[in-house]
């Protein structure tokens, strides 16, 4: 018998998705029987906090990705409300969908870097946290832009909050 590496991915997320998972709040939340503490205030730092065995470091990891996943599409939401044009809503939505698949295809190489170590659920799972993150940010910093709430210093365009100090 033989397995290739998507379908083990495929069973396992399976797995994962029916065992449960975090549910998306803001601030710290509480976890259920198994669960990591996922603070999404700042869920970088929060997801260095996981620690112990490998096996509790994983699924730390898919806690974390789990919760980092409904705040982005809470973040698009909210630019998308701004954007008023179809054109612009359109493209918008274009970009959002194209930056989800560069980090589930990213995310997949750094798993399949160290499969079939221990490591390779870590790998993804952290990855899609490091990735998503920053994208968060940057999108409520356009949000805040284009609402008035900020001085549009990160810039003026989705894009330009995503290039930080690069600009």
């Amino acid at each position: 018998m033989s397995f290739s590496i998507p379908g083990v991915v495929r069973a396992v997320a399976f797995l994962l998705l029916t065992l449960g998972g975090a549910s998306a709040a803001s601030g710290q939340e509480e976890p259920g029987e198994g669960q990591a503490v996922v603070d999404t205030g700042d869920i970088v730092a929060s997801l260095h906090r996981c620690n112990g065995p490998q096996l509790d470091m994983n699924f730390c990891a898919r806690d974390h990705a789990l919760a980092v996943m409904p705040l982005l599409e809470a973040a698009a939401s909210r630019v998308r409300s701004l954007l008023k044009r179809e054109r612009e809503q359109a493209a918008f939505d274009k970009a959002h969908k194209a930056f989800k698949e560069y980090v589930d295809a990213a995310c997949y190489l750094d798993a399949a870097l160290v499969y079939p170590g221990s490591m390779g659920m870590w790998s993804r799972e952290s990855c899609i946290v490091r990735r998503v993150a920053p994208r968060i940010k940057a999108l409520d910093d356009y949000a805040d832009c284009k609402s008035g709430r900020s001085d549009c210093r990160s810039g003026t365009t989705p894009t330009d909050a995503d290039l930080g100090e690069i600009q």
